[in-house]
């Protein structure tokens, strides 16, 4: 692959001016027999006209392809010489881009267009180092933050003694992408310029001397300090600029809300408080009825528990969820989800959107802060309510941005909902400098909330432990396909046995086969389906040596607000993922053509293909298998067939007892 060097490396030094052509008259020697007729005309020799000339067919791509109102920057180009040390930024190098701009500007159409001189200011301002701005891919990665829509970069090689001692080549090859699709819009490919043609002899002079890009050609200058709050300012106008336009063609006409962004670590804080509340309205409404029967008085004296902690009244109680709340909003999770909304709105205010852009504060009714509470947690899409009191305060599109660890990269995503249409949720997302990681996490705070009743161990360090917990499963965990349908599954016992759902295995057909992680093929038998548990035993001879038995966790384990993981491999996918969500109710009761049964509930996205997926605690464990996501409640949302982002999977003690029954027959 050819590198495209962005000579925007350079951009962190000294501010460019107004190109100045720097070709001293007394160095231009060149012996030549009498001159062409074109060679009489002064003008031929002029490296803009030569670069008009070249690129014309580039310049009409680009006239025609870039939108009406869109920016486009030009970047220097990089050059590379072998009697260079390394790549750098000559004068021609400024030259041929900016006579580039000049000619796409002559169109008369509206544009914002950025010479390379006036895109040294934007890179400045996106937290950019050159040595990550070297080669095409990485300049196409970290396009986006540029704030531009087109982006048009090149490189420049010269070769020396092409053909014959002393003869070069420069070769100058051009590319104009659109940075939200990375579509290319036009191209120039290798125009080659020798040295032996008279009128290239300035083309030459200008490919040696070092451009105002840089004050010198070495890439090992210091760089400006770059910080995780330059990093997220970054974000947050990336994410407006992308958002705003989706909020431009929204069809509601109110106002737009950013909700407050959950981290990861929110999330596992306010299931813990939803839990807890939960389990307190629940005693509420038992000891409500209980007076009710007796013709007695409501008892809040009696000792109740929360979750895993124990109080010595209802009051008591009561005043530990108030004081869960609040300590839940004063984590440093909740501060930094607040401080990268108000980022956000404020980066909105300025796109040309027409909209108001709001931010309830303390002041909004109670039915808005609950709403606010349900789009820290997701749900909003599935809650009429939630849309209801949020239309009732004049807000027509929604922004919930939320940050999440895939990997090894953070995510920032913001989901723009319009809640006068009924179709998805456009997203839009901004990946985070891994060189920040240290920093988020410092930032975002790991500390427990409430001081008598502690979040599940688990969820503590949950944000550490999921590339540990892939790293351990994959290699028993497989995908399961034949003819007629595919699934997941996962090694149970060294011995070769399988758990997987019952749907699964009744979909597979013929040609059906067991794959492990390091891509060998297995045929199986099948030992037992339970469809009312939706679980399926398989065997296979002999698992290929390494793959390692995944555990059942106990019951007592599986606990609302627990972080867990849905691992498999669904469709559409080219290898195993793991999604990490957590537990948000373990006593559902799910009626199936089999009979009714208990299940466990969780927020892991899920797909097709993900049936039969174990789902892991932050320890490894097994603690459900997957078994289907949770569809809409008919009047209650928004369309009876969507999905509400929860899904059901069958209890560890019930796969293990499956299993066990499987292996005594």
């Amino acid at each position: 692959m050819k590198h495209y060097v962005m000579a925007s490396a350079a951009v962190l030094l000294a501010a460019c001016t107004t190109y100045t052509e720097r070709v001293d008259p007394a160095d231009v020697r060149f012996e030549k027999p009498a001159p062409s007729a074109d060679q009489t005309d002064p003008s031929s020799t002029d490296p803009r006209r030569i670069t008009r000339e070249s690129f014309a067919p580039f310049v009409e791509a680009l006239r025609r392809k870039a939108p009406e109102g869109a920016s486009v920057g030009f970047l220097p180009l990089a050059c590379y010489d072998l009697r260079r040390n390394g790549p750098f930024v000559s004068d021609l190098a400024m030259l041929v881009p900016d006579e580039l701009c000049r000619q796409v500007e002559s169109d008369g159409v509206r544009r914002t267009l950025l010479a390379p001189r006036d895109m040294e200011g934007r890179i400045a301002d996106s937290n950019l180092a050159r040595s990550e701005l070297f080669a095409r891919s990485s300049i196409e990665l970290r396009a986006e933050r540029m704030g531009v829509d087109v982006l048009v970069l090149g490189e420049l090689r010269r070769e020396r003694d092409v053909g014959r001692s002393g003869r070069d080549e420069l070769r100058v090859e051009i590319v104009a992408i659109d940075v939200e699709s990375r579509a290319v819009l036009a191209r120039a490919d290798a125009t080659s310029y020798f040295s032996d043609v008279e009128r290239n002899v300035r083309l030459y002079q200008l490919a040696d001397r070092d451009g105002l890009w840089l004050s010198d050609s070495k890439w090992e200058v210091p760089e400006d300090e770059r910080t995780l709050d330059r990093e997220l300012a970054v974000a947050a106008r990336v994410l407006a600029r992308r958002a705003g336009s989706a909020c431009s063609s929204a069809r509601s006409t109110g106002a737009v809300y950013v909700a407050p962004t959950d981290t990861g670590n929110l999330v596992s804080q306010l299931a813990y408080l939803r839990a807890a509340q939960g389990a307190y309205n629940a005693e509420l409404r038992r000891r409500s009825e209980s007076a009710v029967r007796s013709g007695g008085q409501l008892d809040m004296t009696a000792p109740v528990t929360l979750v895993d902690g124990e109080f010595e009244s209802m009051q008591a109680a009561e005043a530990f969820l108030k004081h869960l709340e609040e300590a839940a909003r004063a984590t440093p999770a909740m501060r930094f989800g607040e401080g990268l909304s108000a980022r956000l709105r404020a980066e909105l205010q300025q796109q040309p959107s027409g909209r108001e852009v709001r931010d309830f504060g303390s002041a909004a009714s109670a039915d808005t802060q609950r709403a606010s509470f349900v789009l820290a947690t997701q749900g909003l899409a599935a809650s009429p309510e939630a849309r209801k009191a949020l239309a009732g305060e004049g807000v027509g599109v929604v922004l919930a941005p939320r940050l999440e660890h895939v990997g090894s990269n953070w995510i920032v995503r913001v989901d723009v909902l319009d809640l006068g249409a009924q179709g998805s949720t456009p997203t839009k997302s901004f990946t985070l400098d891994s060189k920040f990681n240290q920093a988020l996490q410092a930032e975002l705070g790991l500390e427990r909330i409430g001081v008598s009743v502690p979040v599940h161990e688990f969820v503590r360090e949950r944000r550490e432990s999921w590339e540990r917990v892939f790293a351990n499963a994959e290699s028993g965990v497989v995908y399961i396909e034949g003819t007629g349908g595919a699934g997941t599954g996962f090694l149970a016992t060294s011995a070769g046995h399988i758990v997987t759902s019952s749907k699964t295995a009744q979909s597979l057909g013929a040609n059906a086969a067991v794959y492990f992680s390091d891509r060998s093929k297995h045929a199986f038998s099948v030992l037992r389906d339970d469809a009312l548990w939706d679980i399926a035993v398989l065997k296979v001879d002999a698992p290929p040596a390494g793959a390692r038995a995944l555990e059942f966790a106990d019951a007592s384990a599986a606990r609302a607000g627990a972080a867990v993981a849905v691992f498999g491999h669904p469709l559409g996918t080219s290898g195993w993922v793991i999604s990490p969500g957590y537990l948000g109710s373990t006593t559902e009761l799910e009626t199936r053509a089999a009979g009714a049964r208990q299940a466990l509930l969780y927020n892991c996205p899920t797909r097709e293909g993900n049936s039969g997926s174990p789902v892991l605690l932050a320890d490894g464990r097994v603690v459900a298998v997957h078994s289907h996501a949770m569809p809409g409640a008919g009047k209650n949302s928004l369309d009876p067939q969507a999905f509400t982002g929860f899904a059901y999977g069958a209890p560890a003690d019930e796969a293990r007892a499956i299993l066990a029954s499987a292996l005594a027959h």
